[in-house]
């Protein structure tokens, strides 16, 4: 049975891989908690990591995990999508699923002949300024990105700033892949890293004029 402590660190990166923290001080402004309180909270301190505090940091990520499995242990650790949106008054917001997948794994040829708007269906998004939804297709970004989930994603224009350790979409000549990417040796390329821990999945890497676009993952729903 996994620990409070356990729970909290993993919840930490999970929100970091999905771009929606990434220091202490980022979760602290998020609660409106004081960062002391946070970082004795993430150490395990038993007299600020309370059941009232994981429903707090719960609530400032929009109840993404399951209040029992942050509370317990118990049961699956993430909310599932058609849980998201239950709670009276939370904001829906819509974007359009993309009639491909995004592959988890290596480079396979999945179709970037791009889509009309009119062949996307309009889903429900938890969040606002989103670009487009896609869903992930393959295990190695397994356990933060899961098979068959939909990831939120928004265009940005590498040019001008990559954020070096985080998950995007890659719209590439050979297919399209959900990696974490890390800067090259190599100024003309990008490494692609993958997070399912097994090790199965090597990094590789892809030359930045075979991107045809680059989408930062803004959140993660996962699918029944």
């Amino acid at each position: 049975m996994s620990t409070k402590k356990d729970r909290i660190v993993t919840a930490f990166d999970v929100v970091k891989h999905r771009g929606l923290a990434f220091r202490q001080q980022d979760i602290a402004e998020r609660m409106g908690a004081s960062r002391p309180n946070v970082t004795a909270a993430l150490n395990g301190d038993e007299k600020f990591l309370t059941d009232k505090f994981l429903r707090r940091f719960n609530a400032a990520f929009g109840n993404i995990f399951r209040e029992e499995w942050l509370l317990t242990g118990e049961g699956s650790m993430l909310v599932e999508k058609d849980e998201m949106f239950v709670a009276e008054g939370n904001q829906a917001h819509y974007t359009y699923l993309l009639p491909m997948s995004a592959a988890g794994g290596s480079l396979t040829g999945f179709p970037t002949d791009g889509a009309r708007l009119s062949d996307c269906e309009k889903v429900v998004s938890p969040i606002a300024d989103v670009d487009f939804a896609i869903t992930v297709y393959g295990d190695s970004m397994y356990p933060y990105y899961p098979s068959g989930s939909r990831i939120l994603i928004k265009r940005i224009d590498p040019s001008m700033y990559i954020a070096w350790g985080n998950v995007f979409v890659l719209d590439t000549d050979n297919g399209v892949i959900v990696k974490e990417v890390q800067p090259s040796d190599d100024e003309e390329k990008i490494v692609c890293h993958s997070l399912n821990p097994s090790g199965k999945y090597k990094d590789f890497e892809i030359n930045k004029e075979d991107v045809n676009g680059m989408y930062r993952v803004l959140a993660c729903v996962t699918m029944k």
